[in-house]
C-alpha cells in the first residue's frame, strides 16, 4: 500500500469541493477511487451542493407525499428526477397515506378490471402504474380478467414447443442444475399432501399397479444414485459373489412395479433388496422387519423372483 504524499493530500483539499475526485484523478491515475473517497471521508472534506433543495420544494413535498406519492411533486417541480425525491423522501422520514386512492379511481377499478386488461385500466385512471393498479385490485377483492380457454390442440402446440425449445437449449429451465431447498421441498409436500387428501389433485393411479415404464421413468427424473449403505453393499458383493450381481436401484430394472436394489446377471432369477431400518419399517407404519419382508417380496415372488433382503444394522454388525 503506497502511503500518500503531503502534495496530494494538498491538491485534493484544493479541487475537491469544486470538482468532487474527477480534477484530482485526472493529476494522479493511481489512485483508485475507493483509495480516494476513503481519504475524502478520514479528512472530512465535502463538496459544493449541486441543485440543493429549496425550503419551498421540501415543505410542498411534505405537504402533499402522504396524500398523492410523489405524484403531485413532480407535476409542480418536473425538474427534480425520481431517484433525488426518493433521497429526499427517505431522509425525511416521509410515509405515504394507505387510503390515498380517490373514490373515483376505485370505482373505475371495481367497474373494468374485472372485463378489461391492467393497461386499460391504467389508462382510464391516467396516473396509475401497472403494479400499483393489480396490486389494489387485489387489496379490494376485485378478481381480473377471466382467463382465455385453451383448446387440446393449442396445448399441444405449446407443449410441444416447449419440448423442443428445452432438447435445443433455446429454453433453458429454471430448475435445471438447481437444488431446492428443504424448506422448498417441504411446501412442494405438505401442497401435495393436502391436494390429495382433498381431492383437488387427482390420484392418477390410485387404487391401481403403476406400469413398469412409468415407474421407470419417475426414477429416471428423480436422478436417483446409490446411497452409502448400497455402495458398501456392492462392494462387498464384489469381493465375495464376484460378477453375479449388478446394481439397478436407479431404475435400469422394474419388476412388477417396484424396483430392486441389486439383481443377478447369471441367468437366475434373483434380486437383493438393501433396506435401512427406517426408510422401510417406521416410516411405513410398520413395526417389524419380517412385516416388511412379507410385504416387499410378495411383488417379486408373484414373477417368480427369489429375494434376498439385507438389513442395513445386521449388515453394519456382520459384514464390516
Amino acid at each position: 500500500m503506497k502511503l500518500w504524499t503531503p502534495d496530494e493530500i494538498e491538491y485534493l483539499n484544493q479541487t475537491y469541493y469544486d470538482f468532487g475526485t474527477a480534477r484530482f484523478r485526472l493529476k494522479f491515475p493511481h489512485r483508485t477511487r475507493f483509495s480516494v473517497m476513503h481519504k475524502v471521508k478520514r479528512l472530512g472534506l465535502t463538496t459544493k451542493l449541486r441543485n440543493a433543495w429549496t425550503k419551498q420544494e421540501t415543505d410542498y413535498l411534505v405537504q402533499t407525499y402522504a396524500k398523492r406519492g410523489s405524484a403531485k411533486f413532480r407535476e409542480k417541480y418536473p425538474d427534480r428526477v425520481f431517484s433525488s425525491i426518493q433521497r429526499k423522501v427517505f431522509l425525511l422520514g416521509l410515509k405515504t397515506n394507505e387510503f390515498y386512492w380517490s373514490k373515483r379511481e376505485l370505482d373505475v377499478i371495481r367497474k373494468y378490471y374485472s372485463n378489461h386488461s391492467v393497461s386499460f385500466v391504467c389508462n382510464k385512471l391516467g396516473n396509475r402504474t401497472y403494479g400499483a393498479v393489480t396490486q389494489k385490485a387485489r387489496k379490494i377483492g376485485v378478481g381480473g380478467l377471466r382467463k382465455r380457454v385453451v383448446t387440446d390442440s393449442q396445448k399441444k402446440d405449446i407443449s410441444d414447443k416447449l419440448k423442443e425449445g428445452y432438447k435445443t437449449g433455446r429454453i433453458k429451465h429454471h430448475q435445471k442444475g438447481k437444488l431446492r431447498t428443504p424448506e422448498e421441498r417441504e411446501k412442494i409436500s405438505s401442497g401435495l399432501e393436502e391436494g390429495y387428501r382433498t381431492g383437488r389433485i387427482p390420484i392418477a393411479y390410485k387404487g391401481k399397479k403403476r406400469p413398469d415404464s412409468h415407474v421407470k421413468n419417475i426414477l429416471k427424473a428423480s436422478h436417483v444414485r446409490p446411497n452409502n449403505f448400497e455402495i458398501a453393499v456392492e462392494k462387498w458383493l464384489d469381493k465375495n459373489e464376484p460378477k453375479q450381481w449388478k446394481y439397478v436401484g436407479d431404475g435400469k430394472v422394474i419388476i412388477n412395479g417396484h424396483c430392486p436394489d441389486f439383481v443377478n446377471v447369471n441367468g437366475k432369477k434373483e434380486v437383493i433388496l438393501a433396506n435401512g431400518v427406517y426408510w422401510h419399517t417406521v416410516h411405513k407404519g410398520i413395526k417389524t422387519k419380517q412385516q416388511a419382508e412379507r410385504k416387499e417380496k410378495k411383488s417379486y415372488e408373484e414373477m417368480g423372483f427369489s429375494v434376498r433382503f439385507v438389513w442395513e444394522d445386521d449388515f453394519m454388525k456382520t459384514c464390516t
